[in-house]
Parts: structure tokens; C-alpha cells; sequence
């Protein structure tokens, strides 16, 4: 009988041991997907070019809002601050991020070892979007536009992925390299497309094209005027005036002008161009099909 107590007794201590037994957990339980966040398009694309599936890239700007003038709520910022890594563009673009509690060890500005190449504007006070009045940070901020240095942000994103996560290097090292590749092709697009242009009289109906031209050698003037923004008939007018006479003038747009003001420049035989910045996520394909578009819509004169 005792041997049988005894049995009984051990068997119940090995029952009461296995429910403690931790099971391994499956691959699938292990993989988590790292977030991380950026605060403009072009950032977004690139990320999600060279993380491929394994991380989550947030971009919490909506569609229809500038990225360069939002003001994030508190719930936008929580998911900032909740993010592994903040990709921000620098150059002043984020004047917001000054102004909120992000952690700052996780902050990668991506411009900021070609900081050397910011372009300095004179400050001046205008109106962009429904937002009304900004004042212009005194660095343009547009740096991707220059695709030497849309390729160095690339570059940055690359780099510090790989270091944050180096058992991934294999995975980054493959999609950054394609990604380089496609911006040195659209550079050399780019400088192939604007050279025609390098003598012509450049205007801009924004100024937010100083990277463009700095790196393809245009000379841009810059006006201060919104798509949808019936320009006065008489500033227009002095516009044109201002102009130096070439056979050549182009304008170069961020969205469809005004129908009367489209109709007194091209009267002036000034060459309308939509060139799409695409700060924020375009309504179809993304950062490399829009700047291709751009540059058929220059070739093709269509706007």
C-alpha cells in the first residue's frame, strides 16, 4: 500500500511541474513587425522601399494637408513618439517637431550630412492652403527635388537601418541598392530634360523648386501664388512685364492655375507645367512614376 502512495505521490508531483512548463513559441509568435515613422512622402517611399515587409512605416499626415505646414494632435504625436525610429527630412521642413515631446535619441534627421547644400531664402510671409498665413523657414526645404540629395537621404535611411538591425543587413543592402539605382537614373533624366531649359526665363508659382534648380541649372523666380487662386489680372500683367523676353518661358506649377490666370500667361506664350513636388502621397502611383510624369509633362509641354 505504501508503494502505491508513494507512486501516486510522485505522480502528482510531475503533473504539477509539466503545467508550469513554458512552451517555445513558434516563429510566427517571435516576428513582430518594427515601427517606424517618417513626415513626408518621399521619406515614406524610400523607407518602405529599402525595409521591405518586416517593418511597419507610418506616415500619419493627411492626404490632403502639406506636410511642411501640418500641426500634429495629440494623437498623431503618440504615434511618433511610440515609433522605434523618426525619419525626419531636417532643413527645416518639421517646424513642428520643436514644438513636442519626441524622444530624441530616435530622431534621424536625413539631410543632415549634406546640410552644407541647404539653400538659404530670404524670409517673407505667404499663404499656403486653406491654413492661411506661414512665415517661410529661412532654409528651403524641398531637398528631395535635388535627386543627389534624395539619394543621400536614401542613403541615411539605409545606413541606419542596417546598424538598428543588423540581422536584416541582407534585406537592405538588396532593396537599397535598387532604389539607388533608380535615383541616379532619374537624376540623369533630370538633367537630360532641364538642359534645354538651362538658358530659358524659369518662373515658379511657389517658391518650392530652389533644389531643382540649384542642382539642373535653372535660374528660378519664384511668385507667391496658389493654384486655385484667381491671380489679380494687373499682377499678372506686371509679372509678364518683369520677364525677360525669350523665345523660351516656362512656369513651373504645383497644381492646375486658376483658368483665368492660365489664360493670360499662355497669351503670353508662357509654357505652363504641373510639376508635382509630392511632399505628400500622390493620388496614383508614388515618388518615382510622379517625377517621371513630371518630367514627360516638361518634355511633352502638357500640363
Amino acid at each position: 500500500m505504501k508503494q502505491i502512495f508513494a507512486l501516486l505521490f510522485i505522480l502528482l508531483i510531475a503533473s504539477s511541474c509539466g503545467s508550469g512548463v513554458k512552451r517555445e513559441k513558434s516563429s510566427d509568435e517571435l516576428t513582430t513587425q518594427i515601427t517606424v515613422a517618417v513626415t513626408n512622402y518621399p521619406l515614406f517611399f524610400f523607407t518602405q522601399q529599402i525595409a521591405g515587409d518586416k517593418f511597419e512605416v507610418l506616415f500619419p499626415v493627411p492626404g490632403d494637408i502639406d506636410p511642411a505646414f501640418f500641426e500634429p494632435g495629440a494623437e498623431v504625436v503618440s504615434t511618433y513618439q511610440s515609433a522605434e525610429i523618426i525619419f525626419i527630412n531636417g532643413a527645416g521642413y518639421e517646424s513642428w517637431v520643436d514644438k513636442v515631446s519626441l524622444p530624441q535619441r530616435r530622431i534621424v534627421n536625413t539631410t543632415a550630412m549634406v546640410s552644407d547644400q541647404y539653400i538659404q531664402e530670404k524670409g517673407m510671409s505667404h499663404s499656403h492652403g486653406p491654413d492661411g498665413e506661414h512665415d517661410p523657414a529661412e532654409t528651403a526645404f524641398t531637398t528631395w527635388l535635388d535627386q543627389s540629395i534624395a539619394l543621400e537621404q536614401a542613403k541615411l535611411i539605409y545606413e541606419t537601418l542596417k546598424n538598428s538591425y543588423p540581422e536584416s543587413s541582407q534585406i537592405f543592402d538588396s532593396d537599397f541598392k535598387k532604389l539607388e539605382t533608380e535615383l541616379m537614373s532619374l537624376d540623369k533624366q533630370m538633367e537630360e530634360a532641364f538642359s534645354s531649359w538651362a538658358n530659358a526665363s524659369v518662373s515658379a508659382s511657389h517658391p518650392v523648386y530652389q533644389y531643382l534648380g540649384a542642382r539642373y541649372g535653372l535660374h528660378i523666380h519664384s511668385e507667391h501664388w496658389e493654384p486655385e487662386q484667381n491671380v489679380d489680372p494687373d499682377v499678372v500683367k506686371i509679372f509678364i512685364e518683369s520677364l525677360h523676353h525669350n523665345d523660351s518661358q516656362l512656369m513651373l506649377w504645383e497644381g492646375d492655375p486658376h483658368p483665368e490666370t492660365r489664360k493670360l500667361l499662355e497669351e503670353a506664350n508662357i509654357k505652363i507645367v504641373v510639376f508635382l513636388p509630392c511632399g505628400n502621397k500622390p493620388e496614383q502611383g508614388d515618388y518615382l512614376t510622379v517625377m517621371k510624369q513630371n518630367l514627360k509633362k516638361l518634355d511633352l509641354g502638357d500640363s
